[in-house]
C-alpha cells in the first residue's frame, strides 16, 4: 500500500469535499495524541499507511514494554499494529507477547491506564482475487489469534476500545478509511471514559484514496512470478530489492547469513542411529545476533536429509547435475515488472531444494490444488478425490501416517517428471525455522552464539491401515504401499544440527527474547532442566560467574537418565559448584580459579543402572522441600523451569505440594513471574 502520504491539490481537494462530506460524516475524535505502535515488517507498511490519513498521530516500532508504558503514562490514544499469518502471529508479534507475559510488577502499574486499540494486519499471500476470496474467512479468525496480546493487556488494566483487520493485498483506500473511522470511534466511544477535560476536535475523513484527485497512491504492481533456470556454469545476476511473497519467506530474507564455529557431541555414549545425540552447535553472533539475549530464543531454517532431495529429482524431472544450476524468478509478464519471491534469488536450484522447501512433510492442500489440474491419468483422479474428502486429508497429514514429500507424492501415484520444478518451487509448503533455547551468556561470550540440540527421533507407527483406507476411498491406487525402510522417524532440523551439520558452514537465523533472563533484584534463583533443557542455565551459571553484584544464591536441579551416558555439560555444571557452604575457611582457600556461582546441584538419574532406584528432577526438588520453600517464601526467590511438558508439569505439581497455599500459591507467582516455565511437547 503505497499510500502514506497522498498529495492533493487544493482545487481538486474543494472540489471533492462536497462528495467526501455525503460519503461519510465527519468522526469526532479526542485531542489527546495517537500512537501507532507497530510489530513486523507488513504490520509497519500499515503503520505508516495510517500515518499519512490520520491526522496527528506518530508512529514507532514496539521494540520494549517502556515505549508502551510511557505512552500509557502520557494518555497516549495507542493502536498496536500486530502482524499475523496463517492463523498464526508474526515473529515479533510472538516476540511482543513473550515480553508481555514476562512484564515486571512496576511496569504493569504503569500500563493500567493504557487505552488501545488492536489493529490486526493479514499478512496474506493472496495475488488474485480468487484466492483472496478463499482466505477472508481465515482472516476473520486473526481476531482470535492476537486474543492473547489483548488480555494480557487488559490483565494489567489496560482497556481495548476497538479492534480492525486490514490485508495489504486486499486494501484500497476505503477499505482503510474503514478501519480508521473504526479505531477512532473507539477512543471516542468505546472502553473506559475519556480522560476529563481534554478538549474534542472534529476531523474529516481524508479524501478517497481512489479520487482522481490523489496522486501516485496505486498499490505496486507486481507480476506472476515464472522460474528461470541459468544453463549450466551460467551465473544469474544479484536483484536489488527483492519482496517476500508471505511471512515465512520474510523470515528468510531477514534473517542473518551466520558461520558454524564449533560443534561437539555432548553425551558420554551418542547413538545417532538410534536417536541419541545432543550437541552443542557455537557460532557467530554478528548482524542483528550482536547483543543477543541471556535465555533468548534462537530461529534457525534447517536443510532437507540429502536423501529427500535425491528421491524428489525423479518426480521433478530433474538430475544430480541440475542441482549447481542457478535459478531465480521473473515475472511472466515482461522484465519491467517486479515479482514476490517465496525465497531469495539468484541461488542454486540445491539450495532451494535443501533450504526453502519441507520435503519432511506431505503436500498440504493448497499445493495439491495448484497441481491437480496438471497432473494427468490416475494420479489426477486421486488427487481429485482427496480434495474432496475432508477425512482423507486429515489422514494424509496425520503424525501416525509420519509421510514424507516424495512418499506421499509416490503413493498418488506420480509418475517421474510428472511435477514441472516451477509449480513444485512456488507451491511446496515452505521450510519453517525452528526454535531453540540459546545455551550461552551475552556478557561472558557477545561474538558467540550456543545452542544445546537432542535429536528428535521416535519409532515409525505402523501406518498400512491407514493407507488401506485411503486405497478403498480411492485417494490412492489400488496397489499403493508403504516403502519397507520405515523403521526410525528423525527431526529434520535436530537431525541436521546433530549430525551433517560442519564447522564453516552457514545458517539463516533470527533471535528474540524470551521470559528465561536472570532477575534484576539478588534474589535466590532455582533452575530446573532434564536433558537439553538446561541450555538456559548454562548460559545462567555463564553470567552468574562474571557477576560481580550478585551474592544471592542459585541452585540448579538437573535431570537425565544415566550419569555415564548422557551428563550434558557435567564437566561444566560441576566446575560451576562452589566447593563448600559459606564459612569453611579451608575449602574456601582451596577454591581458586574462576568463580562458582551454583550453590547447590541436585542431580536425578532416571535409569542409572543395575541395583539403583531411579528418579526425576521433581522427586530431588520434594527432597529440598524446606530449603525451597524458604528460598521463596522468605527470600523472594524465583523458579526456572526448562524441559518438557511432563517434567515441568510435574515439577509445578510438587511446588504446590510444598508452598503454602498449593496450586493458588503457584499460580500467583507465575502470575508475578516468580515462576517462568518454557516447556514443549
Amino acid at each position: 500500500l503505497k499510500r502514506h502520504a497522498a498529495t492533493v491539490s487544493p482545487t481538486a481537494a474543494q472540489a471533492s469535499s462536497s462528495a467526501v462530506t455525503a460519503a461519510t460524516q465527519p468522526t469526532t475524535v479526542p485531542a489527546c495524541a495517537t500512537r501507532i505502535l507497530w510489530t513486523g515488517s507488513e504490520a509497519r507498511e500499515a503503520a505508516d499507511a495510517l500515518l499519512g490519513l490520520w491526522p496527528g498521530a506518530t508512529c514507532d516500532q514496539m521494540s520494549s514494554l517502556k515505549i508502551l508504558a510511557g505512552a500509557a503514562q502520557k494518555r497516549e490514544q495507542v493502536v498496536l499494529a500486530v502482524e499475523c499469518a496463517e492463523r498464526s502471529l508474526g515473529d515479533d508479534a510472538v516476540g511482543l507477547l513473550t515480553m508481555l507475559r514476562a512484564t515486571p510488577l512496576p511496569l504493569q502499574a504503569q500500563l493500567r491506564q493504557l487505552r488501545f486499540a488492536m489493529l490486526v494486519v493479514a499478512a496474506t499471500d493472496a495475488g488474485n482475487a480468487g484466492e483472496r476470496a478463499s482466505t477472508n474467512s481465515a482472516r476473520g479468525e486473526l481476531t482470535q489469534v492476537v486474543a492473547p496480546i489483548e488480555q494480557v493487556l487488559v490483565r494489567f488494566g489496560g482497556t481495548c476500545v476497538a479492534s480492525s483487520i486490514v490485508d495489504l493485498q486486499d486494501t484500497d483506500g476505503g477499505k482503510l478509511e474503514k478501519a480508521i473511522v473504526a479505531l477512532q470511534g473507539g477512543f471516542t466511544d468505546g472502553g473506559a471514559p475519556n480522560p476529563p477535560a481534554i478538549a474534542k476536535t472534529t476531523v474529516p475523513i481524508p479524501v478517497p484514496l481512489s479520487s482522481p484527485a490523489v496522486v501516485s497512491t496505486a498499490p505496486q504492481a507486481y507480476g506472476t512470478p515464472q522460474l528461470k533456470i541459468a544453463a549450466v556454469g551460467e551465473r544469474l545476476p544479484a536483484k536489488s530489492g527483492s519482496v517476500a511473497s508471505d511471512v515465512v519467506a520474510r523470515f528468510y530474507f531477514d534473517a542473518e547469513k551466520v558461520r558454524v564455529l564449533k560443534i561437539r557431541e555432548l553425551r558420554q555414549q551418542p547413538n545417532a542411529e538410534a536417536g541419541l545425540a545432543t550437541a552443542e552447535v557455537e557460532m557467530e553472533a554478528t548482524g542483528s545476533l550482536r547483543g543477543y539475549g541471556l535465555g533468548g530464543t534462537l530461529s534457525l531454517v534447517p536443510e532437507n536429509d540429502p536423501d529427500d532431495m535425491t528421491a524428489m529429482l525423479p518426480l521433478l524431472g530433474l538430475t544430480p547435475s541440475d542441482l549447481d544450476r542457478s535459478i531465480t524468478f521473473v515475472a511472466e509478464e515482461g522484465d519491467d515488472m517486479k515479482v514476490k519471491q517465496p525465497f531469495p534469488t539468484p541461488c542454486t536450484l540445491r539450495t532451494a531444494l535443501a533450504c526453502y522447501c519441507d520435503l519432511g512433510k506431505p503436500p498440504d492442500k493448497k499445493m495439491l490444488q495448484a497441481l491437480q489440474p496438471k497432473l494427468q491419468g490416475d494420479a489426477r483422479n486421486c488427487v481429485e478425490r482427496l480434495l474432496a474428502n475432508a477425512e482423507a486429508l486429515k489422514l494424509l497429514q496425520s503424525p501416525a501416517l509420519c509421510c514424507r514429500m516424495h512418499e506421499c507424492l509416490a503413493l498418488l501415484g506420480l509418475a517421474p517428471g510428472s511435477i514441472s520444478v516451477n509449480d513444485f518451487l512456488l507451491t511446496c509448503p515452505r521450510q519453517k525455522a525452528r526454535e531453540f533455547t540459546i545455551a550461552s551468556s551475552p556478557k561472558a561470550t557477545p561474538d558467540r552464539i550456543a545452542l544445546c540440540v537432542s535429536m528428535t527421533s521416535k519409532q515409525v507407527p505402523e501406518a498400512h491401515d491407514i493407507v488401506r483406507k485411503l486405497c478403498e476411498s480411492g485417494c490412492f491406487p489400488k496397489d499403493a504401499s508403504l516403502p519397507n525402510n520405515r523403521e526410525r522417524f528423525f527431526g529434520v532440523c535436530s537431525r541436521w544440527l546433530t549430525s551433517r551439520l560442519k564447522v564453516g558452514d552457514t545458517v539463516l537465523a533470527k533471535q528474540r527474547p524470551s521470559p528465561l533472563h536472570l532477575p534484576e533484584k539478588d534474589v535466590p534463583i532455582i533452575m530446573v532442566g532434564a536433558g537439553a533443557g538446561v541450555a538456559p542455565f548454562r548460559g545462567f551459571w555463564e553470567e552468574l560467574r562474571i557477576s560481580k553484584q550478585v551474592s544471592a544464591p542459585a541452585a540448579l536441579f538437573f535431570g537425565c537418565r544415566h550419569p555415564e551416558q548422557d551428563w550434558l555439560y557435567k564437566e561444566e555444571m560441576t566446575a560451576a559448584v562452589k566447593l563448600a557452604a559459606p564459612g569453611s575457611l579451608a575449602l574456601a582457600k582451596m577454591q581458586k580459579g574462576p568463580k562458582r556461582p551454583l550453590q547447590n546441584l541436585h542431580t536425578a538419574f532416571s535409569r542409572p543402572g543395575e541395583g539403583q532406584q531411579g528418579k526425576y528432577v521433581q522427586d530431588e526438588i520434594r527432597a529440598q522441600g524446606q530449603s525451597l520453600k524458604i528460598w521463596i517464601e522468605k527470600c523472594h526467590g524465583m523458579v526456572f523451569i526448562c524441559g518438557s511438558s511432563a517434567m515441568g508439569n510435574g515439577v509445578l505439581e510438587v511446588l504446590s505440594e510444598i508452598l503454602d497455599g498449593g496450586c493458588e500459591a503457584v499460580k500467583a507467582l507465575r502470575k508475578e513471574n516468580r515462576i517462568v516455565a518454557e516447556m514443549w511437547g
